[in-house]
């Protein structure tokens, strides 16, 4: 492969990656889980304490597809009825596909936004208190709890927190770190 051809497949994959966090937090946004303007490490937090709600709100969505498929919608007739050679059966098929369709369209907006953001917390996987955002924001241990577990203080579990969480905003959040540090 050329240097010239090399350099555009780059380049393709840079802005690949510029729209997918663009359109992970217009999702995010859109849907409440993150707010702007200047709180990245409170989104970052936000997110974290959410990851657990977002697999819950996958699975939820691929439990309503399974029943759409296998039984339809709960609260219609099953039954054949014609109504001036408009069959409402296939109007109910094709609301069902519709409807479907849009929860495909969600788990997929979902698992992007979620496979982004373990990407990004596994980046610090090394980290000697890596633990510590498992421990907090996916087990909904107390600061206490963690300190027992890894065998330390409390003071120590909090400050490695902090740090960790501000690193983990700056991956997850980088245009609103530079716009904070602007500010």
């Amino acid at each position: 492969m050329d240097e010239k051809m090399l350099k555009i497949i780059k380049e393709e994959i840079r802005q690949s990656n510029e729209e997918m966090v663009k359109m992970t937090l217009d999702n995010l946004s859109s849907r409440g889980l993150i707010h702007t303007g200047g709180i990245s490490y409170k989104n970052t937090e936000v997110l974290l304490y959410n990851i657990n709600k977002m697999k819950a709100s996958i699975k939820d969505r691929k439990d309503e597809i399974f029943e759409l498929k296998n039984y339809g919608r709960k609260e219609k007739s099953k039954s054949i009825t014609s109504f001036g050679g408009c069959s409402v059966k296939q109007d109910e098929e094709d609301i069902i596909k519709e409807a479907i369709n849009n929860l495909q369209k969600d788990i997929f907006r979902t698992e992007l936004a979620l496979n982004h953001i373990m990407r990004v917390i596994s980046k610090f996987s090394n980290d000697k208190y890596y633990n510590i955002i498992t421990y907090k924001y996916l087990d909904g241990l107390t600061l206490d709890e963690i300190a027992e577990q890894m065998h330390t203080n409390v003071s120590t579990i909090s400050r490695n927190k902090n740090r960790l969480i501000n690193e983990i905003r700056i991956a997850l959040f980088p245009n609103e770190f530079w716009m904070e540090l602007c500010k």
